[in-house]
């Protein structure tokens, strides 16, 4: 974004509490997560049948701080389906932090409060410290469609302001809290916060919530109190690490539980990472991330892919066509071009194919899609960025033909030249011949199949050009590798008499004749043509003349009488 406008009116959006479409820079975490508690379903989140005690745990003392910030972003996949219904979801413990000897010291948060407030979603808040302050607080965080979800709680003393506790999800529905809080950080005497579980002492305090099933990305501690533009000026964007007041980092990227900061790693307590490189059904699609894949120049990449609702059939559409290459489902035998794929069995499940073309070799292929069903409308966007690699060990090793003067195909015979079909012109592909000391001209219609490339050389005259070919990034040249059938002209017929014609060979005439560079001279004047094959050619002159010559392509020749 540019200019001041564009910014006033972008954190003027945020500030009403709505998910960004979009927004640029992504995160780049490409799926890596943390599953915890798995239902007996086998999907991540079900809280039905959880009975494993996964969590995460980060040993730090926010006691040390007048002010925090906690941000992370976390998948709860059970849609809402109202108040009373069968399916409503328990109190889950998602995050704990304070003492695990005590029930006087903790922040504790759910994504839901299990009695629907207010007819949607609703997370619930509890605080309490040393000195007997506590608060409740219940945050509408949670879309009804419950995809990849921001979660944020900034939390300052009272007498500085409101502290802050917001969920957004891709609905936009989230609507942040500001309120003054009671408790106070220094008295809340506690060593380490846990994702996924809670010490079991404090279960009837916090009226036996049951353990979290679900996953988290992108755990993020500030030693210092963040505003709602602050927190979204970088919901979306991946860290250095070494922002200013930033204490803890955890993307879950190439390890699992590396602190980016360089301070405290955290500890796993049975909770599955699924990181980028595993590639599997159940990977969830969230808003915010790019998929990144990188594959031979000739390989073909699938991408598994689930979505959090499970209720309603739906499409992944693509937005725009790839900019190279062909995307369809894992399903089709022949991958065709199109832009809607269907959903797999189960229902929120999809397989990704990406097929490359001699346009992706080298190069970045980017494509957006966004999931789609009749019911629910668009609930997901997610980016892709699919890297084919160049080619390795390119050379040419001959040049199978020769030409005539009036133009021909040759056969260059080389080794890795890519995919097969015509030349990508995206990548400024082509093949260039040159005659020294004319300038290269390009050999047209050039399309690799197998070990071969084949193009059409124009018309001319030489030998021992020099074939050079651009593919892929690369510029591979074949000295003294093409020359042209050398031509013949005989004595001519109809001497002492305005007609006369040329006997000959490879003369280049079965191309159309071109009066700039193909002409007839007798005695200083012009022989105008009747007649040219590549075997004779016929010309007319006002009056009979002493000595001749033709000339074709910029060269001449004369006949051996004159």
């Amino acid at each position: 974004m540019a200019g001041t406008l564009a910014l006033v009116l972008f954190l003027a959006v945020l500030a009403r509490g709505q998910w960004v479409q979009n927004p640029n820079p992504l995160l780049d975490a490409d799926g890596s997560y943390l599953l915890f508690n798995n239902g007996d379903d086998g999907n991540p989140g079900g809280f039905a049948g959880v009975t494993s005690n996964n969590s995460l745990i980060i040993p730090v003392s926010l006691q040390n701080y007048t002010s925090v910030t906690i941000e992370w972003w976390f998948l709860w996949s059970r849609l809402y389906l109202g108040p009373g219904s069968a399916g409503l979801p328990p109190r889950q413990t998602m995050f704990y932090y304070g003492s695990d000897t005590d029930t006087t010291n903790y922040i504790w948060i759910s994504p839901v409060n299990g009695t629907s407030q207010q007819n949607f979603p609703t997370a619930e808040i509890r605080m309490k410290d040393s000195k007997g302050k506590s608060d409740v607080i219940y945050v509408r965080a949670l879309d009804y469609l419950n995809s990849w979800t921001h979660f944020a709680i900034s939390i300052q003393p009272s007498s500085a302001g409101a502290s802050i506790f917001a969920g957004l999800g891709p609905a936009g529905t989230g609507v942040p809290v500001l309120t003054n809080v009671n408790i106070n950080l220094k008295d809340i005497v506690g060593s380490k916060l846990i994702f996924g579980a809670h010490p079991q002492l404090v279960s009837s305090e916090l009226l036996n919530p049951v353990v979290y099933g679900g996953c988290i990305s992108e755990v993020r501690i500030w030693s210092n109190f963040r505003d709602l533009n602050t927190i979204n000026s970088t919901r979306f964007v991946s860290l250095s690490g070494n922002e200013p007041g930033l204490i803890h980092y955890y993307r879950f990227g190439s390890s699992a539980l590396t602190d980016s900061t360089g301070n405290v790693n955290a500890v796993s307590a049975g909770a599955t990472y699924f990181p980028n490189s595993v590639p599997q059904l159940g990977v969830a699609l969230v808003p915010l991330y790019i998929i990144r894949r990188s594959i031979p120049y000739n390989g073909v990449t699938s991408i598994s892919l689930a979505t959090t609702i499970t209720q309603y059939a739906q499409t992944l559409q693509l937005v725009g066509p790839p900019t190279s290459g062909v995307v369809c489902s894992t399903a089709d035998l022949v991958c065709n071009p199109g832009t809607s794929i269907q959903s797999l069995n189960p229902v929120n499940s999809f397989g990704i194919k990406f097929v490359p073309t001699r346009g992706s070799c080298g190069v970045q292929t980017s494509f957006t899609a966004n999931v789609f069903s009749s019911t629910s409308g668009t609930t997901n966007n997610i980016q892709f960025q699919i890297t084919a690699l160049g080619l390795t060990g390119t050379s040419l090793t001959s040049v199978a033909n020769t030409v005539p003067t009036s133009g021909g195909n040759i056969t260059i015979n080389g080794i890795n030249l890519g995919l097969d079909g015509p030349l990508a012109a995206s990548l400024n592909e082509r093949v260039m011949i040159t005659f020294p000391p004319n300038p290269a001209v390009s050999c047209t219609n050039a399309q690799v199949t197998g070990s071969t490339l084949t193009c059409t050389v124009p018309f001319g005259i030489g030998k021992g050009a020099t074939v050079q070919v651009y593919i892929c990034g690369g510029s591979y040249s074949l000295p003294n590798a093409v020359s042209y059938t050398p031509p013949f002209v005989g004595e001519p017929t109809g001497l002492g008499v305005r007609t006369l014609t040329f006997p000959g060979a490879n003369l280049g005439f079965s191309r159309t004749w071109n009066g700039v560079t193909d002409f007839v001279m007798v005695a200083g004047g012009v022989c105008t043509v009747t007649n040219n094959t590549d075997t004779s050619l016929t010309c007319s002159v006002g009056v009979d003349q002493q000595w001749r010559y033709l000339s074709c392509c910029n060269l001449s020749w004369r006949p051996a009488v004159q």
